[in-house]
């Protein structure tokens, strides 16, 4: 079974939203800087998925070395 304190942890974070941000992202889905500042917001809150738009980001944009293919 899984820990409470991690189960409230997952709960907090599925919770968080940024209203404003969503509303660009709708807007603007093919654009990075609105993809980017709410990368920003997610890992200031410690969640993953703004490390996975940056990642996302840098292989969008950057010529990537044989080794991170």
């Amino acid at each position: 079974m899984l820990d409470p304190s991690i189960l409230e942890v997952c709960y907090r974070r599925a919770r968080m939203r940024a209203p404003a941000l969503e509303r660009e992202l709708r807007l603007q889905s093919s654009a990075w800087e609105p993809w980017l500042v709410y990368a920003d917001w997610l890992s200031e809150r410690d969640d993953v998925r703004g490390r996975l738009i940056a990642l996302e980001h840098h292989r969008a944009t950057t010529r990537l070395r044989p080794d991170e293919v």
